[in-house]
């Protein structure tokens, strides 16, 4: 009888593992990070895409363009990442080319913002943003509100900013106004 080599074993055990992880993210990449990537690539203004992992959940980053309408373009890459990822399998993010005066702007009127949200009042916060961002003297701003988000975009030379303020967030927390 020959003596059991544990040590073979225990090496044979870990190349099983580390080869098996490979093949699933081989699988992975080609199942969902590649289709993922390729189809909001085809969204008019996403200039590149990364996926990532944040508590069992996979965290979207679109670098976007300035677009048209902010509403429209995100619904449009929400859409498609929940046909290959699933309803709430993702958080997704948007990178834009944001300054330190876009941020101190969007810091002034963020309020307004958060405030129509929680009130409901988005003539009042439409007011309040578009006195603020006239006063700032921006190239361009785009405001627009749907059932689920408010959408901001503002412009100033090559520099933009694009925020997206979930409506939903509070109520699924238990906040009240």
């Amino acid at each position: 009888m020959k003596k059991f080599k544990w040590q073979a074993a225990v090496v044979a055990f870990f190349l099983t593992l580390a080869l098996a992880y490979f093949a699933i993210s081989a699988i992975q990449r080609q199942r969902i990070i590649e289709p993922l990537s390729e189809r909001l690539r085809e969204v008019t203004g996403v200039m590149k895409v990364e996926l990532s992992k944040e508590n069992n959940r996979q965290l979207v980053v679109v670098d976007l363009d300035y677009v048209d309408n902010l509403s429209e373009t995100w619904q449009l890459i929400n859409e498609r990442t929940a046909a290959i990822l699933g309803p709430g399998n993702y958080r997704l993010l948007i990178k834009d080319r944001r300054s330190p005066g876009l941020v101190q702007v969007y810091n002034t009127v963020h309020f307004a913002l958060y405030e129509g949200e929680m009130k409901g009042n988005f003539t009042a916060m439409a007011r309040e943003v578009e006195k603020t961002l006239n006063s700032a003297a921006v190239d361009e701003y785009r405001l627009f509100v749907d059932g689920s988000n408010i959408y901001l975009q503002i412009k100033n030379g090559e520099d933009y900013l694009l925020a997206v303020i979930d409506r939903k967030s509070r109520i699924k927390e238990g906040e009240q106004a």
